[in-house]
């Protein structure tokens, strides 16, 4: 809908959604991590309280388990022409993402949540392996 058309139906008191704070992140402000030179992984908000040192266990595991050669971090993923695939750990997809592919940017869950039970992590190591492989 148009901006002016949601001005004037607000200014009649016709409210048609609400509005939703869409929160806005920079490259620098998210944990992003690179495998195999063209699988992204992004940590979303519900775990940046966890340690740099809980991340990179976990991805650690996930990479062995997947039989990839490489992990490292990545800050910028411009400066990355190969990328394949971008995975999204419980978090909307970043505004500098825009211009990717969108099927092949794919949002999980948090690690907290994929980490929880044994089921879920089960169903995240299938879903990555089936987009990967």
């Amino acid at each position: 809908m148009e901006k002016s058309l949601e001005n004037k139906l607000s200014h009649l008191g016709i409210s048609v959604w609400k509005n939703r704070f869409q929160e806005v992140y920079t490259v620098s402000e998210l944990d992003m991590y690179l495998i195999d030179d063209c699988y992204l992984f992004i940590f979303g908000t519900a775990d940046q309280e966890r340690t740099q040192n809980d991340k990179e266990f976990f991805l650690n595991t996930l990479f062995k388990s997947l039989y990839k050669e490489t992990k490292s971090r990545q800050i910028n993923p411009n400066e990355i022409p190969d990328i394949s695939h971008i995975f999204i750990f419980n978090s909307e997809v970043p505004e500098f993402l825009a211009d990717f592919n969108k099927d092949n940017i794919f949002v999980q869950l948090s690690m907290e949540s994929i980490c929880s039970s044994r089921e879920t992590k089960t169903d995240f190591l299938n879903t990555v392996k089936e987009i990967i492989n």
